[in-house]
């Protein structure tokens, strides 16, 4: 199982991110779909730099501002939208390095886990199929 919380060096700081809850994943996904207009998949399968710095962006800001609630105030802006971009450059590298894999981790972790809860469920229903047709 991955660690329950990493830290990032942000500003010489470094602060503690703790694994989302369900409510904050959703809100994570909900900024992401907010961020791009709803073109946040599009963003990944433009094929230019642009488009996927501009992914990227999203990702990072989307997870980043749900995760750590104040890190636009120790920043000085009202969103990261507002960063200048050699401001998001460092954040950017926190983020792809630390952030992203551990969350990465979490994802594969939990869809491994809820693989073998349905194996366990098929299971039960096909023990369950078989003690009825014996009936």
């Amino acid at each position: 199982m991955p660690e329950l919380s990493i830290s990032i060096e942000v500003g010489g700081e470094y602060l503690e991110i703790k694994l989302p809850t369900v409510g904050e994943f959703i809100e994570i996904e909900r900024r992401k779909i907010m961020l791009s207009g709803g073109t946040h998949g599009d963003m990944i399968s433009g094929g230019t730099f642009s488009s996927l710095s501009a992914y990227q962006n999203v990702e990072m800001i989307a997870t980043l501002e749900v995760v750590i609630k104040d890190l636009n105030k120790r920043l000085k802006v009202k969103t990261l939208n507002d960063l200048r971009p050699h401001e998001a450059i460092l954040l950017s590298k926190e983020y792809n390095t630390k952030v992203f894999p551990w969350l990465k981790d979490w994802r594969e972790f939990i869809n491994q886990s809820t693989k073998t809860e349905d194996e366990e469920v098929a299971k039960i229903t096909k023990s369950k199929e078989e003690v009825e047709t014996d009936d």
